[in-house]
């Protein structure tokens, strides 16, 4: 168990069951040495898998602690909600609600994971939040990731925000493309779609650029 704590790649592989591609063990590796990661990736690529391994690696190997899943509408957070309970029913590891958050899974060693739609309300009453996670970041507004940040403060907890990009403005884009103080801090993955290949075959990517033209 020590090599899984120390290694995603190695969870991933020998505890979830899951091969991670190249790049995405590129994602799974940096994910051990930073504490900010921006995916700017595809659809399809995998964001919310790679989501949901981080997160279960998390919450089985810290105990106590909670992480957020942040989207623009429940249904895209309620989906890396549900890989994370497929993937604890793969470790054969019982959860339940917390009893506070509709959407919420809690371990017996007292860690927890709350889906949330981002709104600047919603990020008020949570603290020292162990990992912050922005699904389709690109479409959640400044305000609502400016009232989240602070929750990592204290717990110097993880930011990972992952998306499919939307636009040349917002603080995913400039966090994407920030080259000023603080720059060397995060980690940066752009994903084009000849990442997915053979999983998603080079005839379905032609065919679906082909509909952009």
């Amino acid at each position: 168990m020590l090599l899984a704590t120390l290694s995603l790649v190695y969870f991933a592989r020998e505890f979830l069951g899951f091969n991670p591609e190249p790049a995405q063990e590129r994602i799974l590796r940096a994910a051990v040495h930073y504490k900010r990661l921006v995916l700017n990736c595809n659809r399809q690529w995998g964001k919310s898998t790679m989501a949901a391994i981080l997160i279960v690696h998390r919450l089985v190997t810290h105990p106590g602690v909670t992480v957020l899943i942040v989207a623009p509408v429940g249904r895209q957070s309620g989906e890396t909600l549900r890989k994370v309970e497929g993937f604890l029913n793969i470790l054969e590891i019982a959860f339940c609600g917390d009893g506070v958050n509709a959407n919420s899974v809690q371990l017996p060693n007292g860690s927890r994971v709350v889906s949330l739609p981002a709104m600047a309300s919603t990020g008020r009453g949570f603290s020292a939040v162990s990992m912050l996670i922005l699904d389709e970041a690109a479409r959640v507004s400044d305000e609502a990731y400016l009232a989240f940040r602070p929750m990592l403060a204290v717990s110097r907890g993880d930011l990972i925000l992952v998306s499919t990009p939307s636009g040349r403005r917002g603080f995913f884009y400039r966090e994407m493309t920030a080259m000023g103080k603080g720059a060397e801090k995060w980690f940066r993955h752009t994903g084009p779609v000849g990442e997915c290949v053979p999983r998603i075959s080079q005839e379905v990517i032609d065919e679906e650029m082909a509909k952009g033209d």
